[in-house]
């Protein structure tokens, strides 16, 4: 156990490390930033969620001492909450078989898809907690934002020239509407950031030879049945609802589309396993994912959405039997 706790006070230490180097305002600052959680990840994949806890206290504590009390705590939540909980989740399994017949038996470790639904769930609370014990509404993200662009634009040191006042009234019209999905963006990015973090701490361990668990191959990835009824009732609440709770409405939605669109990636790397042109279908996908961002998913919203309700792997399962 002490072992597992000074592994876990390694990876919190670096992982403060990373978190802290934004302040240099560097874009390699920025990558590094964004893999913060990867150390707890590894330490609470590999030696268990005690491991995390106890690096994610200490890279707290570091940062709290250090640096800035409130930094600490925004490390604890945006940072280390993930790895200790969805490690612990990771590491849940059971006994399938006969009972008294121990090597008959097979080990059913926690579905992918409940870890990936957890984390959505994670980015949902902590927006809305933020929003909800801040009070911050769609009228200081508008001011918000205002005052971001207006800084950006002092930091012109070429001669501003006058603003027409149809373009200043389509800036306003601009940024009104974008600060509503400030938090939702957000939760997506924190969302896709967690998930890669923790892929990447499974492919290390596993190379490794330190993986506790088995992985599901990305392509069998499946969701809870009731995301889809999930997502679309976040969508007509983040249609109906304003205020606050409308910015947590859309954050909720935005998370749940999230998910939903890996769900519709697994399953086109599913649909193209065994293409001849497989790369090349892949690589295409993942253009246009980063070209286009938002735009870019919605097939694959839709694609998961078709999975969903038609079983589109498991009839190509059934069609490749036959055959």
């Amino acid at each position: 156990m002490a072992k597992y706790i000074v592994i876990g006070i390694i990876a919190g230490l670096a992982a403060a490390a990373l978190y802290a180097t934004v302040a240099t305002g560097s874009m390699m600052a920025i990558v590094l930033f964004y893999i913060a959680p990867l150390p707890l990840f590894i330490a609470g994949l590999g030696w268990g969620s005690i491991a995390a806890l106890c690096g994610g206290i200490a890279g707290s504590a570091a940062l709290a001492i250090i640096v800035d009390p409130k930094l600490g705590a925004v490390f604890a939540l945006t940072v280390a909450l993930a790895p200790v909980i969805l490690s612990h989740l990771a590491l849940k399994s059971r006994k399938l078989g006969d009972a008294d017949e121990p090597s008959a038996q097979t080990t059913e470790w926690y579905p992918e898809g409940h870890l990936v639904m957890w984390t959505a769930g994670l980015a949902i609370v902590l927006v809305a907690a933020t929003l909800l014990l801040t009070g911050i509404g769609p009228d200081q993200l508008k001011d918000l934002l205002s005052d971001m662009m207006k800084r950006m634009g002092e930091l012109d040191t070429r001669q501003p020239s006058p603003i027409n006042p149809e373009v200043q009234a389509q800036m306003k019209t601009f940024i009104g509407g974008a600060s509503l999905f400030i938090p939702a963006i957000s939760a997506s990015v924190w969302i896709i950031a967690t998930l890669v973090n923790l892929l990447i701490a499974a492919k290390i361990l596993s190379g490794s030879g330190r993986s506790v668990r088995d992985w599901a191959p990305f392509r069998n990835l499946t969701l809870p049945p009731s995301t889809g009824l999930a997502l679309g009732l976040a969508l007509i609440c983040a249609v109906l609802v304003s205020g606050i709770l409308g910015l947590v409405a859309k954050t909720a939605a935005m998370a749940l589309a999230t998910v939903t669109a890996i769900l519709g990636l697994a399953t086109f790397h599913y649909m193209v396993h065994d293409n001849p042109m497989r790369m090349m279908m892949l690589t295409g996908v993942y253009v246009l994912i980063f070209a286009f961002t938002g735009f870019g998913v919605l097939p694959l919203i839709a694609l998961a959405i078709a999975e969903m309700v038609f079983g589109l792997r498991a009839r190509k399962a059934r069609a490749n039997h036959t055959t």
